[in-house]
């Protein structure tokens, strides 16, 4: 088709089936699968995680969306009972908790001095001298600490909560099934944690003199098939496109914010589209993971190595849905990568006028399609910042992985809010003509980070090329942005916007893994976050080595290696991106398009 009408009504067609979306909505809809899984405590490869794939799958049946439950094998970690026994001075017992994947004490306990180490980081181990001892820790327990204290060659470590409760944590740093290579670092420690005053305690009877204490801690660690529940609703136009949703069903204890109103959620999101079905250009998928908290992401991971050409090819983005309708959550973090980041945040402040910050995405929260190369969108409702605990879910509130996540926690009116800024993300996504991608924020993103590492690293690892070919890959982006503006008041059912369309997502895949990880398309980096180009991350570590020596020429051939990997990233993305916006002039009828390398 060579022509193309101009229809300044395509933003307000959006706007009119956002408000269809919207007035859908259904509080009382939500409340159902919530307080049937308030009756459930969904620990990953139990009966009652199996009761609730059940009834998500019977829910999804009931709205006629077209649905399935997979079933793999996991590897999985429960925590049992623990204790603490102070043994000198004086005796006394604490109470405590343990941790999915802390290793196992033997029966009679683990017995050792209690040694404090602050933070746990790596100056806070030296300082403490952790070998042999139990180490104390400020803060929840978390896999890079457990990993410093394995390293330093602690027997085990106490984490001292933030708040009245200890939270439940999974403690191991390897995302997903483990590997031959990451093996490894299956933690080999014991691992508790305690309350904050009872923290307090610890620290006090340790100004005292030497504290000994017993540890005893039952986990359970090995494989347990759990079941993946997905919905499908196929787009009109692209039928074969569509945006990924997902959110974990398993939980601690009722789990009723973390993450029983995001599995809510996800089956209105589910039950709102398939009834609008008509109105999706694209299709959406939404899954509902097992085995985040006790697996490391063990569903997400999963599907992302077994789905991992459908991903690829067809996926636009991956929605995550954690921890919506949460009591006074009055404001909004918004964690998506650069190029929807400003998308995202436009429909958040104009669905609901709140506070907003903007964050990179971290390495949480079912965020295992980053080596496919799929931009990522987390969207979290949150208290305000004067009531917010130090917690990981939950909108920041105190009880998060805790008893105490009960349905009192939850607020159906935030709740419902929460879906409909959801549903206003995912609908410009899949009806949008052309993806709504930013890579002109990509650009500027990558360029500020690689001129910090500039200042930094030693000339012959050549990151100054790389700044080059970032301001290279800037100016193309400015031209595509400013393409696809001019067609923004045009609309065309023109095939070659799905062209289009597929060379920006090849541009989102082919940046994104050299951005966001190490270990790139085919595997998944360790549990805890990372600076942007993390492959870089070892630049600060150079200047303190001595240039002659054997540790500073192998470090240099792996920065080397990792500056080849990046820059060839770059050089293909703006291929992508040169040949994308050839294919706009031509749409648009532009009598000189601009000159394109080809692929």
């Amino acid at each position: 088709m060579g022509a193309i009408a101009v229809c300044r009504g395509m933003a307000n067609s959006i706007l009119s089936n956002e408000k269809v979306l919207h007035s859908s909505v259904s509080a009382n809809e939500m409340s159902r699968l919530m307080q049937d899984f308030s009756k459930l405590n969904r620990l990953s490869g139990t009966g009652a995680e199996r009761e609730a794939a059940n009834l998500i799958l019977d829910r999804l049946e009931e709205y006629k969306v077209d649905c399935e439950i997979l079933e793999f094998e996991a590897f999985l970690s429960h925590p049992g009972p623990a204790s603490l026994e102070i043994l000198e001075p004086g005796h006394r017992l604490v109470k405590c908790i343990t941790h999915s994947f802390a290793a196992r004490t033997p029966s009679g306990g683990v017995e050792a001095e209690v040694v404090y180490a602050g933070s746990g980081m790596e100056e806070d181990l030296a300082v403490a001298n952790a070998r042999a001892k139990i180490v104390l820790v400020d803060g929840a327990a978390s896999p890079f600490k457990v990993y410093r204290g394995q390293c330093h060659g602690a027997i085990a470590e106490i984490f001292i909560s933030k708040e009245e409760v200890p939270h439940e944590m999974i403690v191991t740093s390897i995302w997903g099934t483990p590997t031959p290579e990451s093996a490894s670092r299956i933690p080999a420690i014991h691992v508790l944690s305690v309350a904050r005053s009872d923290g307090e305690l610890l620290k006090q009877l340790l100004q005292t003199g030497t504290l000994r204490a017993r540890i005893k801690a039952d986990v359970w660690t090995g494989w347990s098939k759990i079941p993946l529940v997905i919905a499908t609703i196929p787009g009109v136009q692209e039928p074969d496109k569509f945006v990924l949703i997902g959110g974990h069903y398993d939980s601690w204890y009722q789990g009723a914010t973390d993450n029983a109103t995001g599995n809510a959620a996800c089956l209105e999101i589910a039950r709102i589209l398939s009834a609008n079905r008509n109105m999706l250009r694209r299709g959406v998928k939404i899954a509902w993971w097992p085995g985040h908290s006790h697996g490391r992401y063990a569903g997400s991971t999963w599907y992302s190595d077994m789905r991992f050409e459908e991903i690829d090819k067809k996926a636009i983005a991956y929605i995550n849905i954690d921890s919506p309708g949460c009591v006074d959550a009055t404001t909004f973090i918004v964690e998506a990568m650069a190029e929807l980041r400003r998308y995202t945040s436009a429909i958040v402040r104009r669905i609901t006028g709140a506070p907003l910050e903007e964050l990179k995405p971290g390495r949480w929260g079912d965020q295992s399609f980053w080596g496919i190369g799929l931009p990522s969108v987390d969207v979290y409702s949150m208290l305000p910042r004067d009531k917010r605990a130090a917690v990981g879910g939950s909108g920041g509130g105190w009880w998060w992985h805790s008893p105490f996540d009960t349905l009192d926690k939850a607020d159906l009116d935030i709740l419902a809010r929460d879906v409909r800024v959801q549903l206003s993300i995912i609908l410009g996504l899949v009806n949008a003509p052309i993806v709504p991608y930013n890579f002109v924020d990509v650009a500027q993103e990558i360029l500020q980070t690689l001129q910090s590492l500039q200042e930094r690293s030693p000339g012959p690892l050549g990151v100054k090329t790389l700044v080059a070919k970032a301001g290279r890959f800037r100016e193309e982006a400015k031209k595509l942005q400013e393409a696809v503006s001019r067609m923004s008041t045009m609309i065309t059912d023109d095939s070659r916007l799905t062209q289009v369309n597929d060379l920006f997502m090849k541009a989102s895949h082919t940046i994104t893994p050299v951005l966001y990880t190490v270990s790139g398309r085919y595997d998944q980096d360790p549990a805890w976050d990372q600076p942007l180009l993390p492959g870089f991350n070892a630049i600060k570590e150079i200047h303190q080595l001595n240039p002659e020596s054997n540790e500073y020429k192998f470090l240099s051939t792996r920065l080397i290696r990792e500056r080849n990997r990046v820059g060839d990233a770059f050089d293909k993305a703006q291929s992508y991106i040169e040949i994308a916006l050839r294919k706009l002039s031509l749409i648009s009828g532009d009598t000189a398009p601009p000159p394109s390398r080809g692929m």
